[in-house]
């Protein structure tokens, strides 16, 4: 891997630029992932352009607009230059929209900016890191965070639906879960393969459908993916992992808490044509946060069996980081609507009740198929 300060002849960003895609090609090559060009991709969602127009069109858009807001999303995917092996396109466009919305809400770090994409790595991680030799950090997504993202959000948003739209009800969720032997499936499933796989299930037998409530749906998505990046460039505006400040010198679970307490006021103030609850409240939050810590104890659980998974000596409790963005409401003067963050968080403790024996009845089994690694520490590998 060439290092930016040996290609003289590149600017700052278009050496970090470079570095990060050497890294992302050496990844995807040890993950064994080939990832279509750009074109390629706008190909392929053209194959897929009615299904796709239905979505949209479920999010209140009429037929003429879910043809031009499609058409540009296949312009903007097509005009990503290809980036090398193991540079997904979808991903790299998700994430730069994120960032965009970011920056115009976050104040200027005084650092010289962010290069962005897919880490190349088959799994659920976030991560910022600064590029040696520069004040530039890269900000990066495993291969499975954006689609454990989709998934999750349209899981919630049947499992709270009600006749008047989702209602932050997590005992009244739980039992519609319980109740619909389809959507606890899907659960079951979704938490099983990112505990055991390290990446969400495939779309093959994924039969959903669309949620009746597919604009709140898209919301929560947003949300999520907010947050995600929200944290990760916190931690690049506040030199989180500028080399110069040694590890021993700083406490990591600071550092999340200044990334979590960042990504939350940001979410806090993200504008659109519309106000979007998930955001502003925190729920987006909680769902990513909650959805992680629920497949980090079904992984302790296939793993080692009874018990809970220890601490994360680098990160604090879920809980403990849901309390701060309560106290951050304090401070701010303003509750906004904690319904919504407080009802997911409750969900996903009573989700992980009723998962909890199938999963140690599948350990107890010992039919679970070979994992690629050695089990790991119970979750070590999960972002955030």
């Amino acid at each position: 891997m060439t290092a930016p300060d040996d290609e003289p002849n590149l600017s700052p960003m278009e050496a970090a630029e470079d570095y990060r895609r050497q890294r992302v090609e050496s990844e995807a090559k040890k993950s064994g992932v080939s990832t279509p060009s750009p074109q390629e991709l706008a190909d392929l969602i053209g194959l897929n352009r009615t299904s796709l127009l239905s979505s949209i069109q479920a999010l209140g858009a009429s037929p003429k607009e879910a043809g031009e807001l499609l058409d540009d999303y296949v312009s903007a995917v097509a005009a990503e230059p290809d980036r090398g092996s193991g540079a997904e396109a979808n991903i790299q466009e998700i994430l730069g929209k994120l960032l965009r919305a970011v920056t115009a809400i976050a104040p200027d770090t005084g650092r010289d900016g962010v290069v962005f994409g897919p880490s190349g790595e088959l799994n659920l991680s976030a991560s910022e890191r600064t590029i040696p030799g520069l004040d530039i950090s890269s900000i990066s997504v495993g291969y499975g965070l954006p689609m454990l993202c989709h998934l999750t959000s349209g899981l919630l948003a049947h499992s709270f639906a009600t006749a008047e739209g989702l209602e932050a009800d997590a005992e009244g969720a739980m039992a519609r879960v319980l109740k619909d032997k389809v959507l606890l499936n899907h659960w079951q499933r979704l938490i099983l393969y990112c505990a055991w796989e390290g990446m969400p299930p495939p779309r093959a037998g994924w039969s959903l459908g669309i949620s009746p409530f597919f604009r709140e749906q898209y919301d929560l998505l947003w949300a999520m993916e907010l947050f995600v990046a929200a944290h990760e460039f916190t931690h690049h505006a506040q030199s989180h992992t500028v080399s110069e400040t040694s590890a021993a010198e700083r406490d990591p679970n600071i550092d999340e808490e200044e990334a979590d307490v960042g990504g939350y006021l940001i979410s806090r103030r993200s504008t659109s044509s519309a106000p979007n609850p998930f955001a502003q409240s925190g729920a987006g939050a909680a769902a990513v946060l909650c959805v992680l810590d629920v497949i980090r104890k079904a992984e302790f659980a296939l793993v080692h069996g009874e018990g809970e998974p220890p601490p994360r000596g680098d990160h604090p409790a879920t809980r403990d980081r849901l309390a701060l963005m309560a106290a951050v409401d304090s401070i701010e003067g303003d509750a906004t609507s904690r319904a919504y963050r407080d009802a997911f968080a409750d969900f996903f403790d009573l989700l992980w009740e009723s998962l909890k024996p199938l999963m140690l009845a599948m350990r107890a089994s010992g039919k679970l198929p070979k994992r690629n690694d050695d089990g790991g520490d119970g979750g070590g590998w999960l972002p955030l």
